[in-house]
């Protein structure tokens, strides 16, 4: 392949740079808060003008190529700039804008009977009962998402920001779905597609602290039967083929008695793909970086039997200065292990505000019910640690 020296940039990276660390690639990374355990780990730049500030870093830094995680698929101007400047693994501006469209990802899934939520590009006549939902073209990780009401229609609470000033952009509504909320991770090239996990999502958890509708974290794998996995094959074989799409990518579900639903697409390198990595022991970097350089679908070879894993954020239930002490203990967690117990450590004097994320916390479990509560008893041994 010829690629070593790779650059990542997005909201937060580092579960994507741990990933390049573990294939063999050297990361260089960009994102919001250069987190400790990403730049104790690799070079690591903290932005201050997200995402405008990702063009002239990544003009002045050496890689051979460079990639994206969330939520720089909401900028696919910026991203085709940055293409210009060093070869991008991933998706480019017009296929990200297409896939990412509600209309054409029903258009295209219908097409090939497929379920997507009903869509409406208006308010009107729709009832205010919690049975529609209102979202931003620029969500991502839950933030843009509301019950719909009018009475709180100008609201831009968890908007996504651009040079720290709020962005309320143009929304849609679509009908909520009950449901499990699922991610399945695919890498495609060449129009085709292999699935490579499913998970289930964490989604407005209250004992993690989430707001509604936010994502807190992912468990797997997700026991599905034969019907289900075929459904969500052929999706991603849809999308792969329909959308262009080469490289790692996720896809947003609701599984239901009528079936599965795509609810988004997220033409990159996701949240749950490191608990995709650490159920399956697939190289999901390597996957990504052969897909994308020579347009050719990788051979993945995922075992039968793997063990529970998951992932669930903190977010912080009051504003809270990081001690050195918490830091360090944090990152003394970490100490030998061949996984991390803990992720996206802020550095000592980070200031968080209520609501915002603290760090990840990791566990095994025997089975889905076990995992979930060893996250909750390492969820709460952390917050203990941090507000002492």
């Amino acid at each position: 392949m010829g690629i070593v020296r790779i650059a990542i940039v997005g909201a937060s990276v580092r579960a994507a740079a741990h990933s390049a660390l573990r294939d063999g690639f050297e990361p260089v990374a960009a994102d919001l808060f250069r987190d400790r355990d990403l730049g104790d780990r690799c070079s690591a730049t903290a932005i201050d003008n997200y995402p405008v500030d990702f063009h002239p870093w990544l003009q002045s830094v050496e890689v051979d190529a460079w990639i994206y995680t969330g939520a720089l698929e909401n900028h696919p101007d910026l991203v085709d700039r940055m293409a210009a400047i060093v070869p991008l693994l991933g998706n480019q501006g017009a296929r990200v804008q297409l896939v990412r469209s509600p209309d054409a990802l029903a258009c295209r899934l219908n097409d090939h009977g497929l379920l997507f939520p009903e869509t409406r590009s208006t308010a009107e006549d729709l009832p205010c009962n919690g049975s529609w939902l209102r979202k931003s073209y620029r969500a991502s990780s839950g933030h843009g998402v509301w019950s719909h009401d009018p009475r709180t229609a100008s609201d831009p609470s968890g908007a996504l920001q651009d040079n720290n000033k709020p962005v309320c952009p143009p929304l849609f509504f679509q009908r909520r779905l009950e449901g499990d909320s699922v991610s399945a991770v695919f890498v495609a090239a060449g129009g085709q597609a292999r699935l490579l996990g499913v998970t289930r999502q964490l989604v407005g958890v209250a004992w993690t602290g989430a707001q509604p509708f936010q994502y807190a974290g992912s468990l797997g794998p997700l026991r599905i039967d034969e019907r289900v996995h075929q459904t969500i094959e052929n999706i991603g074989a849809v999308l792969a083929s329909e959308f262009k799409l080469r490289g790692l990518f996720g896809v947003d579900l609701i599984i239901n008695h009528a079936g599965v639903w795509v609810l988004e697409v997220n033409p990159r390198y996701t949240s749950s793909v490191e608990i995709v990595e650490r159920m399956t022991g697939c190289k999901m970097l390597q996957s990504h970086a052969i897909a994308c350089s020579t347009g050719v679908l990788p051979e993945v070879v995922t075992p039968c039997e793997v063990q529970q894993v998951g992932k669930a954020i903190l977010f912080a239930r009051r504003s809270v200065k990081v001690s050195e002490e918490f830091s360090a203990w944090a990152c003394h967690q970490n100490d030998d292990a061949p996984w991390p117990e803990l992720a996206d450590i802020p550095p000592p004097e980070t200031q968080i505000s209520a609501g915002q994320p603290v760090l990840t916390v990791f566990a095994t479990g025997r089975d889905a019910q076990d995992l979930e509560s060893q996250l909750q008893k390492r969820l709460s041994g952390v917050q203990g640690k941090l507000y002492r």
